[in-house]
């Protein structure tokens, strides 16, 4: 994973997370954040392996993804996603109109990623270590609806 859940912990409180995940109404007594088998735990490290797959989406044309080397910048993706596919989760609260804000600028962020506008500190994918290279066989001669096919409706 990009993040785990103690870095976004550094973004939401605790009170928070909790609110936003505990499907089953527990008591915080009954919540331990630094089990792996809390199903808070759990249902947190689902939304943010979510978050990494959206993120790799974009990333896949440009960087061999999962990253084994993880950039500042795609730790802050991976958090500001997971974030905003908690409240999500919470689909009865009201969103909170900066999360939808920071996740628009994230996407925004990784499409320039995707086209080539910005780039991330590791070593892009290129034709030279064969990956990500487009070829082709089909030629001009290979059209089946061509400009004068087209033409004719």
């Amino acid at each position: 994973m990009y993040c785990s859940l103690n870095d976004i912990k550094d973004e939401l409180d605790v009170d928070t997370i909790i609110q936003l995940l505990n499907d089953e109404g527990r008591e915080l007594d009954d919540i331990d954040l630094t089990s792996a088998a809390d199903a808070i735990v759990v249902r947190a490290n689902k939304k943010i392996a979510d978050a990494d797959t959206e993120i790799d989406s974009y990333l896949r044309a440009r960087y061999e993804v999962p990253l084994t080397s993880v950039p500042d910048d795609v730790v802050r993706y991976s958090k500001e996603i997971s974030i905003h596919n908690f409240y999500l989760h919470r689909r009865r609260q009201q969103m909170d109109e900066a999360v939808v804000n920071r996740y628009k600028m994230i996407v925004k962020e990784l499409e320039q990623v995707q086209k080539g506008f910005k780039a991330l500190s590791i070593a892009e994918i290129t034709a030279e270590n064969g990956i990500g290279e487009f070829r082709t066989n089909k030629t001009s001669s290979d059209k089946v609806f061509t400009k004068t096919v087209l033409d004719q409706y």
